[in-house]
Parts: structure tokens; sequence; C-alpha cells
């Protein structure tokens, strides 16, 4: 499967810190940006992994949240 997803990152001491905004829980960290994007690639590959697949006839929508 080929997706491209956006991470906010943040420095944190020496480390590089950062999640993916469409993957809840896919935070991981390191010492360089290359380091990073490799580790949260890591975790979306574990986090999705451990979901069930979806059945051959499910469709899929955006779903828009406004926070107030």
């Amino acid at each position: 499967m080929k997706a491209e997803l956006t991470y906010t990152y943040w420095r944190d001491g020496k480390w590089f810190v950062g999640q993916v905004r469409e993957v809840p829980g896919a935070v991981s960290q390191g010492e360089t940006l290359g380091a990073l994007a490799d580790n949260l690639r890591d975790a979306v590959r574990m986090l999705r992994q451990e979901q069930p697949a979806p059945p051959a006839h499910s469709h899929t929508r955006r779903l828009k949240i406004v926070e107030a």
C-alpha cells in the first residue's frame, strides 16, 4: 500500500519528535529528520497491522470535524 501522510514534528532536546496526523497513536522520535521519518513509517505500519482489514464491500469518505 502506498499513502502520503502528514506529520508534525518538533525538537525535544537533541531529538526530533513527531506524530502522524492521519494515524492516531503514530508517534516517534529520531536524532535526525530522516531517522524520525523512518521511525514514523514503522509506527504507521505496526499500527495498521493491528487493525482488522475492512470488508471488501466497504466504502471510504472524508470526515470533517470543526472544533469550537
